[in-house]
């Protein structure tokens, strides 16, 4: 069973998030550790580790680089692992290797400002290009397209993480 059918979801990039935070609630107060209190040790286990399992795959639905992966992987392709299938194209790798260097080169908190405003619109136009290309089901271009979402998204905690240190 994937983790679409567990909450009810087609499997498809563009979800109701809506939709799969009331079947995640729901499923968690059936198997929520506390209502087997009073039932056998091996009961208690099985509740604790299907609220982990659901836990997990409600993370892997809600985020959408975890959900391009997992969908991707439904189909056979790797992206985000050690075994990945799809590798980054140049363009993608070019990219992000200029941001770093310009957040490498920044020294005032303008041009990090500046950096993470371009991150976020690079990444949310990353994002809409892949919903594009899974609804076409263009699985090549949305490998692509997970890649270099990835990518954004440590960038975007790059910047984060150096703007935390810069406020201490």
């Amino acid at each position: 069973m994937t983790a679409f059918q567990r909450f009810g979801l087609p499997a498809i990039f563009n979800i109701d998030l809506n939709k799969l935070e009331r079947a995640y609630l729901a499923m968690q107060q059936e198997c929520h550790p506390d209502r087997f209190a009073g039932k056998s040790p091996a009961e208690r286990l099985a509740a604790t580790q299907m609220a982990a399992s659901i836990n997990e795959l409600y993370q892997a639905l809600k985020s959408p680089l975890k959900r391009a992966e997992y969908l991707l992987s439904l189909s056979g392709i790797r992206v985000g692992t050690e075994q990945d299938t799809v590798k980054p194209d140049k363009e993608t790798l070019v990219e992000i290797l200029e941001l770093r260097e310009a957040l490498a080169e920044a020294r005032d908190a303008a041009t990090v400002k500046q950096l993470a405003q371009l991150a976020e619109q690079t990444y949310s136009a990353c994002l809409k290009e892949l919903e594009d290309a899974f609804a076409a089901s263009n699985l090549r271009k949305a490998a692509q397209l997970t890649l270099r979402l990835g990518y954004l998204t440590k960038f975007i905690e790059e910047i984060r993480q150096r703007r935390f240190r810069a406020s201490r």
